[in-house]
């Protein structure tokens, strides 16, 4: 098992169009060989932003990168404050 948990640092005046983006992106990355699951999520007292996917393996989450990616240049830089972490992660058993 693989997991890629993304975190976004919205502009306090852009949650919610950062929050749409990432959705447009889950929901063009779905059904995508390999994944088990993305969740958009928001941060409950503050203006992070997670992205969570969890996949097979992180060939299926690489092999899907085109597919996450389609829509970045429709992301505007002012919607964040600061740049994006990505969390890659495996179960150690799975490594």
């Amino acid at each position: 098992m693989f997991l890629a948990i993304a975190i976004h640092h919205a502009a306090p005046d852009h949650i919610d169009d950062l929050l749409g983006h990432m959705n447009r992106v889950a929901e063009n990355v779905k059904g995508a060989p390999g994944l088990l699951e993305f969740e958009c999520l928001r941060e409950s007292d503050g203006t992070r932003l997670i992205g969570f996917s969890r996949w097979d393996s992180q060939a299926s989450f690489e092999a899907a990168l085109p597919q996450i990616g389609q829509f970045s240049d429709q992301r505007q830089p002012d919607w964040s404050t600061q740049p994006d972490e990505l969390l890659m992660l495996t179960r150690p058993d799975s490594a």
